[in-house]
C-alpha cells in the first residue's frame, strides 16, 4: 500500500505550539440533507438543547435564491447524537440549502454540499448556550425570543441569568427587562414586539401598566417618542395611586424648550412642560394646573 503524501504546511502538521499541546480538527464536505436539525427532522421538543424556535420562521424566496447562487460560505457546526450528525448552527442556512438544492435538481444542476465541523460537546447545557452565541450575530432573535430562550435554559438546564447574558453577548439588566416585558406584557403587546410593530424599549415602558390599559397606551405610543411613552406610563401609575407624576425631561428636550421659548413659541411638549413654559411668559395658567407647577412660582416667590 502506497503512503499518501502528507502536503500539508508545516504549521498544520505540528502538535505543539509554544508548548501547548494542539490536535486537529477535520473539516468536510456533507450533503445539507444529511445533516439533521432538532424539530424538523426530529419531533419538537423543547426539552431538546438542539431545537430551535427559529425553525418556524419561513424561508424568504431572497435567501434561498441567494444560497442557490453562492451556497453557503460559513462553517456549519455539528455535534454527533446517537451516531447522527445535528446541526448546533445554521438551521436556517441548513433548510436555504436543501431548498436550493430542490430547485438544482429541478433544472438538472449538481446538488450543493455544505462545509462542516465538529464539536466535542456532548453536555445538554453547554450545546444551548454555544448555539445562543454562535446565532448571537445572525438573524436577530429580538427580546421576546431570547426571554423564551433563557426560560427554556433556566427550565431545563438550570442556566442562569448571567451565565446566559454572557451567551448572548448583552447584559444581565437588559436579560432581565426581556424576561419581565414577556411576563407582563398583555397578548396585544406581545403582538405588537414580535412582529415590530413598536419599539421593545417602549413596549418595556407599556408593560408596567395594567394589562387593561396596555392597549390604549400602545397607540399613543405609536406617534411619541420613548421618553414622551415613559411619561405618559408614569402619570397613569401614578394616577392610579392618587399622586402626581414628576415631570422629567431629556437634555435634548430642555434645549428645544428653551430654543423655542426664546423665539415666543411654545414647543410641542407634554402639557405640564407646555404650562410651565406659558407661565414663565407671563401668561394666566387653567384652574386645574399641577401641583408642582404652582410650588415652583410659589419656591420663587411668585404668584
Amino acid at each position: 500500500m502506497v503512503e499518501k503524501k502528507d502536503n500539508r504546511p508545516q504549521w498544520a502538521k505540528a502538535a505543539d505550539v509554544d508548548g501547548i499541546d494542539s490536535s486537529r480538527t477535520d473539516m468536510w464536505w456533507a450533503a445539507p440533507e444529511g445533516i439533521r436539525i432538532a424539530g424538523i427532522d426530529t419531533p419538537v421538543d423543547e426539552a431538546d438543547s438542539l431545537y430551535d424556535e427559529r425553525n418556524k420562521l419561513p424561508l424568504t424566496d431572497r435567501f434561498v435564491a441567494s444560497v442557490d447562487q453562492l451556497g453557503i460560505a460559513d462553517v456549519i457546526n455539528i455535534v454527533v447524537r446517537n451516531n447522527e450528525p445535528f446541526a448546533l448552527n445554521g438551521r436556517q442556512r441548513l433548510r436555504a440549502a436543501r431548498e436550493a438544492n430542490r430547485l438544482r435538481v429541478a433544472r438538472g444542476a449538481t446538488p450543493m454540499r455544505v462545509r462542516v465541523l465538529m464539536s466535542p460537546e456532548t453536555d445538554p447545557e453547554t450545546q444551548f448556550l454555544m448555539a445562543r452565541t454562535l446565532n448571537a450575530f445572525r438573524q436577530y432573535d429580538g427580546p421576546l425570543q431570547i426571554a423564551r430562550n433563557f426560560k427554556r435554559a433556566e427550565a431545563h438546564f438550570g442556566t442562569t441569568a448571567e451565565k446566559y447574558a454572557a451567551s448572548e453577548d448583552m447584559s444581565v439588566a437588559t436579560l432581565r427587562g426581556y424576561i419581565t416585558l414577556l411576563d407582563k406584557a398583555s397578548p396585544l403587546l406581545l403582538q405588537a414586539v414580535d412582529t415590530g410593530a413598536i419599539d421593545p424599549t417602549k413596549a418595556m415602558q407599556i408593560a408596567r401598566l395594567p394589562e387593561s390599559e396596555q392597549g390604549a397606551a400602545l397607540e399613543s405610543a405609536a406617534t411619541g417618542t420613548v421618553e414622551e411613552t415613559r411619561r405618559e406610563v408614569n402619570k397613569k401609575k401614578a394616577a392610579a395611586k392618587g399622586h402626581v407624576a414628576s415631570a422629567r425631561f431629556n437634555s435634548k428636550e430642555i434645549r428645544a424648550a428653551a430654543v423655542a421659548s426664546q423665539k415666543g413659541n411654545l414647543p410641542q411638549l407634554p402639557n405640564d412642560a407646555r404650562m410651565l413654559l406659558a407661565a414663565l411668559n407671563g401668561e394666566a395658567l387653567p384652574d386645574d394646573v399641577p401641583a408642582w407647577v404652582t410650588a415652583v412660582f410659589t419656591a420663587a416667590g411668585r404668584q
